[in-house]
């Protein structure tokens, strides 16, 4: 059983591709996934949106909750409480800030910076990457890739050739002569308001599993102020 829809979504990416013909693959694949996703007018609302989710740390056993301020512009907050302490991450366009518990947020540069473009990327929706002129798209078995290049920062989108949806992306940037990798896998996919999204994200740093996030609010078209982001 397991080998026939291995089969069969070959079959559906050869024939995606195939399809194309003198059109732009990538046009044609973005197309799919703004359908899949819930088109056009709905993933608008994923422009600018606010998201709370229950964390379950792995590398040291303890729950928390992550609060996420999300404008597809290249903005983006991330706040991780947890149980003893609250961490704070802001990306504000090229520049990032950090901050621990009621500590004033402080300018950061490096990895640190480079991690929370990553989960900008991350978070991009189907339509905004539709907008990015770089993006590459190749095939595999069953999965079509999207590769995006951010200065020196990749994203790859894994998305199912079946039901064009992402459900993993692996980030990596230079961490001093190593290659740094962050992988998130996405599931339990559910509508909002119109809109699909994932509803669990399992999360990997280095290999190694980090934390699993369940999604348990969200709202759409959020009016952020920019204090949000400063």
């Amino acid at each position: 059983m397991k080998k026939l829809v291995a089969l069969m979504s070959i079959i559906l990416a050869v024939a995606f591709i195939t399809s194309c013909g003198s059109k732009d693959p990538k046009d044609l694949l973005l197309d799919e996934m703004i359908g899949a996703y819930g088109g056009l007018e709905n993933l608008k609302k994923l422009d600018s949106y606010t998201s709370v989710w229950a964390m379950e740390v792995k590398v040291r056993p303890q729950k928390g909750k992550v609060v996420t301020f999300v404008e597809q512009s290249g903005k983006l907050r991330v706040e991780l409480l947890y149980p003893n302490r609250l961490e704070k991450r802001v990306l504000n366009g090229a520049k990032g800030y950090r901050a621990y518990n009621n500590d004033p947020l402080t300018e950061v540069s490096g990895p640190k910076l480079d991690s929370m473009k990553l989960q900008m990327m991350r978070l991009y929706s189907p339509l905004t990457l539709k907008n990015k002129a770089d993006i590459v798209v190749t095939e595999g078995e069953g999965v079509m890739y999207i590769t995006l290049k951010e200065g020196a920062l990749t994203s790859v989108y894994h998305v199912n050739a079946t039901t064009f949806r992402i459900e993993k992306v692996v980030g990596n940037f230079k961490m001093g002569p190593r290659d740094m990798e962050f992988q998130t896998e996405y599931s339990d996919f559910k509508k909002v308001d119109g809109v699909l999204m994932h509803h669990k994200e399992n999360k990997f740093a280095a290999g190694m599993n980090t934390a699993e996030l369940f999604l348990k609010d969200v709202k759409l078209q959020a009016k952020h102020g920019e204090e949000v982001f400063n």
